[in-house]
């Protein structure tokens, strides 16, 4: 293990642990932000938060759902299937069981789908219901480091100050 490891790291969690380095055989680290969340910058005009991330496109979504289904006239007029998903594990590109990657949002559409279709032309009501399908892929921006400008897609550039960053997919390409 030592090898692959910081020899400050396991000397240091040794001395805490009151062991030889060398008894220790593995371990798994992680690190986390302990400071409350603050107001920064010269007018307090940003935030700075662990985890701000995910919270607050989620919290978007949510209230954006909500907002949509609490419209009386939108409630009269929708013939369509509304599904709002909040994704877990996208730092580790989303191939958990439960991430974006895995087949969780493909079954459930195709239980939800199969329940309430007539099961002659299933198949092909669902691949064209697909077909006419969006996904709104929200991520709170992380905007461009002037320092690092080529590291960023030419196609979906980030600024400062701008409200939200949407980058829009069909549906199908997902599934």
């Amino acid at each position: 293990m030592a090898a692959h490891q910081s020899s400050s790291i396991i000397k240091l969690i040794a001395e805490e642990l009151k062991v030889d380095a060398k008894d220790i055989v593995d371990m798994d680290l992680n690190i986390i932000d302990t400071q409350p969340a603050a107001y920064m910058g010269v007018h307090k005009e940003f935030m700075s938060s662990a985890r701000m991330d995910n919270q607050i496109s989620c919290h978007c979504g949510v209230e954006a759902f909500t907002d949509l289904h609490s419209n009386p006239d939108f409630l009269k007029n929708d013939k369509d299937i509304n599904i709002f998903v909040m994704f877990d594990h996208e730092e580790i590109g989303s191939k958990s069981l439960q991430g974006a990657l895995s087949n969780f949002l493909t079954e459930i559409t195709k239980r939800i789908f199969y329940r309430l279709s007539p099961p002659a032309d299933v198949d092909e009501l669902y691949f064209a219901a697909l077909r006419r399908s969006f996904l709104v892929s929200a991520d709170l921006a992380h905007a461009i480091n002037p320092n690092y400008a080529d590291k960023h897609q030419d196609a979906h550039p980030v600024h400062m100050h701008k409200v939200f960053n949407i980058q829009c997919y069909f549906f199908r390409e997902w599934l």
